[in-house]
C-alpha cells in the first residue's frame, strides 16, 4: 500500500530496470517535495534510485573497468618497461567534447519532457471532455433513460480503453510478458484484466442501480451488448477507444433520430446534439494525440547517434582525467562525471515513453469517480418548478 501522508508518490519498482513511475501529488506531497532537506533525503536514497541502478551495469561497470585497467597499465606495466609509454588524452581538448556532450544530453531531456507534457495534456483534455459529456448527457437526455445510461457508461469506459491502448499491459506494470508453465498467454492475461475493468463499469454499476431504484426502466441488453462489443474488439486486436467513440456517436445520433421521428414529449435541441458531438470530437483529438505520442518516438537516428557519442565519451573520460587527477582520483572522478551526464540521458530515454511513467490508472479512476459524482449529485432542471428562484420579492 501507499501512504500518501508520508509523501510516497511513486509506485514500487519490481526490478532495477524499471523507471520511476509517479503518482498524484496531494498537498502533503508538495510540502515535502519543496523541503529544504530534500537534498539530504535524496542522497540517502541514491543507491536505490532508478537512474543509478540502471546505469550500474553495464555503463558504470564499463567505465570502472576502463579506469582500473588504465591505472594499472600506467602505474605498473609502464614503469616496468622502457619501451612503453603512459596512455592519456589532452584534458583541454576533451573539455570541448564534454561541453558538447552536456548540451546534447540537455537537449534530449527537453525533447523527452515535451512528450510528457503532451501526454499529460492529452489525458487532461480527455478528462474535461468526458466530464462535459456526462453533464450534457444528464441534462439533455433526461427524457431518454436508455440513451442516458448508455452514454454515461461509455464515458467511464473510454479512459479504460485508452489506457489499454497506449499501454500494452494496461498499466499492470508487474505483469510479466513471458508466461510461466501452465499460465495463460500474455495476451489472454491482458484481455482478462481489460474485461474485469469493463465489468466493474457495466455489470456492477447495473447491479448497484437496480438495488437503488428497481422501477427505473432501462434496457440492460444495450449495455450488455456494449460490454461484449468492446471485449470482442479488444480480443481481436481492434481499436477499442475508437469503438467507444463510435458507440457514443450512435447514441447521440439515435437521440436525434428519435426526436425527429417520435411524437412523444422527448425534445433534444439540435444545439444540444451539437454540444455533445463536440465533446466526442474532443475525445477523438485526445485519442489522436495519445496515439501520436505512443507510436512516434524521437528520431531513432538521433537516439542512436547520441547513444554512441555518450558511450565513446564516457569510456574515454578516464584517459582525459588521468593527467589531472592521477591514479587515485581517476576512477572516482570518472564515475561521478559520467553518472551526472549519463543519468540525464537515461532519464530522458525513460521520459520519451510518457505512458509508461504517467499514472494513467489514477487518471482513469479519477474520470470514473468524476462521472459517478456528477451522476449522483445531478438534479434535472425543470422550467417553472417551485425550486427555481424568480428573482422577485
Amino acid at each position: 500500500g501507499i501512504d500518501y501522508m508520508v509523501g510516497d508518490t511513486r509506485l514500487p519498482r519490481n526490478s532495477r530496470l524499471c523507471p520511476t513511475r509517479e503518482l498524484y501529488f496531494l498537498h502533503a506531497q508538495w510540502g515535502r517535495h519543496k523541503s529544504p532537506y530534500r537534498k539530504f533525503r535524496h542522497m540517502a536514497s541514491l543507491f536505490r534510485a532508478a537512474p543509478f541502478q540502471r546505469l550500474l551495469f553495464p555503463d558504470l561497470f564499463c567505465i570502472t573497468t576502463v579506469a582500473a585497467a588504465l591505472t594499472y597499465y600506467n602505474e605498473f606495466i609502464v614503469t616496468c618497461s622502457t619501451n612503453l609509454i603512459a596512455l592519456s588524452m589532452s584534458p583541454s581538448a576533451f573539455a570541448g567534447a564534454t561541453t558538447a556532450i552536456g548540451l546534447l544530453a540537455g537537449f534530449r531531456l527537453n525533447a523527452s519532457y515535451g512528450r510528457v507534457q503532451e501526454g499529460r495534456k492529452a489525458w487532461s483534455d480527455a478528462n474535461t471532455a468526458t466530464r462535459d459529456l456526462a453533464r450534457h448527457t444528464l441534462m439533455f437526455l433526461k427524457d431518454d433513460p436508455v440513451a442516458q445510461e448508455r452514454m454515461l457508461r461509455l464515458c467511464q469506459a473510454f479512459p479504460v480503453t485508452l489506457m489499454f491502448y497506449v499501454s500494452d499491459k494496461g498499466c499492470y506494470h508487474n505483469m510479466k510478458r513471458r508466461s510461466k508453465p501452465g499460465e495463460a498467454s500474455f495476451k489472454d492475461r491482458v484481455q482478462a484484466e481489460f474485461q474485469a475493468e469493463l465489468y466493474d463499469i457495466y455489470q456492477q454499476q447495473q447491479q448497484h442501480q437496480d438495488e437503488q431504484d428497481d422501477s427505473k426502466n432501462i434496457n440492460r441488453d444495450i449495455l450488455q451488448k456494449d460490454f461484449e462489443r468492446l471485449c470482442h474488439v479488444k480480443a481481436r486486436g481492434g481499436y477499442t477507444p475508437l469503438e467507444v467513440l463510435t458507440c457514443m456517436t450512435e447514441t447521440v445520433a439515435g437521440a436525434a433520430a428519435a426526436d425527429a421521428s417520435s411524437n412523444h414529449n422527448i425534445s433534444v435541441s439540435p444545439v444540444y446534439i451539437r454540444e455533445m458531438d463536440a465533446a466526442i470530437q474532443r475525445l477523438g483529438l485526445a485519442l489522436g494525440s495519445s496515439e501520436r505520442i505512443a507510436k512516434t518516438p524521437l528520431p531513432t537516428g538521433f537516439t542512436r547517434h547520441s547513444s554512441r557519442l555518450l558511450f565513446i565519451w564516457s569510456n574515454c573520460l578516464p584517459f582525459a582525467l588521468y593527467p589531472i587527477t592521477g591514479p587515485i582520483g581517476t576512477l572516482p572522478t570518472a564515475l561521478l562525471t559520467a553518472y551526472a551526464v549519463l543519468g540525464i540521458e537515461d532519464i530522458s530515454v525513460q521520459l520519451e515513453e510518457p505512458f509508461d511513467i504517467l499514472p494513467l490508472r489514477e487518471y482513469s479512476d479519477s474520470i470514473y469517480s468524476s462521472i459517478a459524482a456528477i451522476e449522483r449529485s445531478f438534479t434535472p432542471y425543470t422550467y417553472g418548478s417551485s425550486s427555481t428562484k424568480t428573482g422577485t420579492d
